[in-house]
C-alpha cells in the first residue's frame, strides 16, 4: 500500500492556486494538512512537519529567500518546491535557495498538475532537485559568471571547475560502505538503484543515503554532488572524490 504524503501549501490568492489544490485534494496519495494564504502567519506550521512544501515564490510580502529560511526552521525535513513565474526568476537568489536545499522550482507557465504529482513523487522517493528547464537555464548561468569559469567560450570540466571553486571544509572520511553508496549517488542512482547494485532493500538504500548527507552536513543529493565536484568528499584511506575515482576505473 502506498504511503500517503502529507503536503503544506504556502499560497498567493492568485487562481492557478486554487486550480492547483483542486486537482491534489482527491489524490488518494496526498493529504492536503496546510493552507497557508499571504494573510496567515507561518507559525501556523510549527509542529505540522509535512512531508513536502509547495511555496509561491512571488509572494509580495515574503521573499522567496527568507521565506524558505523560515520555513527550513520551522520544518527542517520538510521537501520544498518553488512554483512561480519565469518574469520574476532571479540568478543570485536561485543559488541561494539551491544552496538551502530546495527540493525544486517550478515555473507557472505551461503547467500541468501531473507536472507538480510528478515532482512531488521524485523529490519524496528518491531526493532529486526537480525544476523547470528555464529554471536550470537560469540557474547555471548565474553560477558561471559567478565562478567565471568560461575558458574560451566553453564550460569548465568539474576537474578544471575545482581549482576557481572558493575553498570548502574537506568532510570526514567515509567509511567503505559510505563510498560504495557516494559513488551510486554521484553517478545519479536513484534509491532503488543503489539497492539494486548493493543487494540492499530500497528503504535500507534510502537511509544509508540519509545518513551519508548528514555524515557530510547537506541537506540533498544535489548539495553532495557540488559539494564532491569542490573535491571536498574523503573516502577510506583519504581516496580522491567518487567523481574522479570512477574515471580512474573507466580509463
Amino acid at each position: 500500500m502506498q504511503s500517503v504524503l502529507t503536503l503544506a501549501l504556502v499560497r498567493s490568492a492568485h487562481r492557478q492556486w486554487d486550480a492547483l489544490r483542486d486537482t491534489l485534494a482527491p489524490l488518494s496519495t496526498v493529504r492536503i494538512a496546510n493552507d497557508v494564504p499571504p494573510t496567515q502567519p507561518l507559525c501556523v506550521l510549527a509542529g505540522c512537519h509535512p512531508t513536502a512544501m509547495l511555496v509561491d515564490a512571488d509572494l509580495v510580502d515574503r521573499p522567496a529567500v527568507p521565506l524558505v529560511r523560515a520555513l527550513r526552521a520551522l520544518s527542517p525535513d520538510s521537501k520544498i518546491i518553488l512554483l512561480g513565474a519565469t518574469a520574476t526568476l532571479d540568478g543570485t537568489a536561485l543559488i541561494t535557495l539551491q544552496d538551502q536545499g530546495i527540493a525544486g522550482y517550478l515555473v507557472w507557465e505551461d503547467l500541468r498538475p501531473k507536472t507538480v504529482r510528478r515532482a512531488l513523487m521524485l523529490v519524496v522517493d528518491d531526493d532529486v532537485l526537480v525544476a523547470s528547464p528555464i529554471v536550470l537555464a537560469t540557474l547555471r548561468t548565474a553560477l558561471e559568471r559567478r565562478r567565471g569559469a568560461r575558458v574560451e567560450g566553453l564550460v569548465l570540466t568539474p576537474e578544471e571547475r575545482a581549482t576557481v571553486t572558493p575553498g570548502v571544509e574537506p568532510s570526514p572520511a567515509l567509511t567503505p560502505r559510505e563510498w560504495e553508496v557516494a559513488t551510486l549517488l554521484v553517478a545519479g542512482c536513484t534509491n532503488a538503484d543503489i539497492g539494486d547494485r548493493l543487494g540492499i532493500r530500497e528503504d535500507t538504500a534510502r537511509k544509508h543515503v540519509q545518513s551519508l548527507l548528514h555524515k557530510v552536513g547537506v541537506p540533498s543529493r544535489h548539495a553532495f554532488r557540488r559539494l564532491n565536484r569542490a573535491g571536498a568528499i574523503r573516502g577510506p584511506g583519504e581516496q580522491t572524490s567518487p567523481e574522479k575515482e570512477g574515471k580512474g576505473e573507466g580509463g
